[in-house]
This record gives C-alpha cells, structure tokens and sequence, in this order.
C-alpha cells in the first residue's frame, strides 16, 4: 500500500495547484516450481484508483504483469 498526502503543483501560469491524496494498493506473488524456476506476477493499482502525481497528467490505471524467473 502507498499514501501520498495532498501536494501542491505550479502551472506554466504561476498558479498553485492543490492536488489530492491518494492510496495505491499492489499486490505481488511468486511461486518457486523447481529450485531453479518460478512463476511471480503483480497487479499494481489493484482498485484501478484515479490520482494525479501533476495536474491533469496522466497516470495509469489497473496493470498487471507476470513472467517466470529462471536461475542457472
């Protein structure tokens, strides 16, 4: 889980922004196979919450992301 508190951003204008908190929730998960291979994956933006990091910059949604890990 990740809080950011209420920041402030400044346009090209010279004017203050008040931008609102916001809470991201993520999950990770690994599954060990073989003691030489694994599957992981992870959501991130579980609740596909809308937030802002700049005014009225994009940020993404819900994504999520899975593989398998080989060591040798």
């Amino acid at each position: 889980m990740r809080y950011a508190g209420p920041s402030y951003d400044e346009n090209e204008f010279g004017d203050t922004l008040i931008l609102k908190s916001y809470t991201l929730l993520d999950i990770r998960a690994s599954y060990p196979l073989r003691d030489d291979l694994e599957l992981y994956g992870r959501v991130e933006n579980l609740t596909d919450a809308h937030y802002e990091t700049a005014y009225q910059y994009g940020t993404l949604g819900r994504a999520a992301y899975g593989g398998v890990r080989l060591t040798f």
